[in-house]
């Protein structure tokens, strides 16, 4: 199973499993946001707060290219176009970066 339908199938479980999420990012695991690198127990917070408010942004996230090295999707936030790259490190991701743009600025 890909990274991306194991990340789909944590979010679609009836209980969504904090742990499941987690182990689906290597311990060297860093979120790079604007200046900022972000550790896995903080990105893994974050997405848990998320998906307690009832984000369901999830079900649109699209698979744009997956492979052994990394994996591209793409969703719509609002009025902005979400890009997130991920590069993987012993099956598991391992960075993680993202890039919004306005909807109506798309190609």
């Amino acid at each position: 199973m890909s990274i991306f339908e194991q990340v789909t199938a944590a979010f679609a479980a009836e209980n969504y499993d904090p742990s499941a999420f987690r182990n689906l990012h290597h311990k060297e695991f860093m979120f790079v946001r604007e200046l900022d690198l972000i550790s896995r127990d903080e990105f893994c917070r974050s997405i848990d707060e998320l998906i307690e408010s009832g984000w369901e942004n999830w079900k649109d996230i699209e698979l744009i290219h997956e492979n052994q090295y990394a994996m591209e999707t793409r969703w719509r936030d609002g009025d902005e176009v979400v890009t997130r790259v991920n590069l993987k490190k012993d099956g598991l991701i391992w960075r993680s970066i993202v890039s919004r743009i306005p909807y109506k600025q798309r190609h």
